[in-house]
């Protein structure tokens, strides 16, 4: 355990991202299942337009490239 301020906010911090990278692949887990695909199988489907008959893809999509974009940061 930390005992200065510095190392506690440090430790906080990594905690706080840790969390966020697994709420983000379990949600990636979740389309993954939905769709019985790969996400990278997901996206090239949703770039060239074959996902078009699942109207609610498109805001899982948004929800994933959001939680995506965040990772990769």
């Amino acid at each position: 355990m930390h005992t200065d301020g510095y190392g506690i906010s440090l430790y906080r911090e990594l905690a706080v991202l840790e969390n966020t990278v697994l709420r983000i692949k379990k949600s990636i887990g979740i389309l993954e299942r939905k769709y019985n695909k790969a996400m990278e199988a997901l996206v090239e489907e949703y770039k060239s337009g074959k996902l078009a008959q699942y109207l609610e893809f498109e805001d899982d999509y948004e929800a994933w490239r959001s939680g995506y974009d965040s990772l990769k940061r």
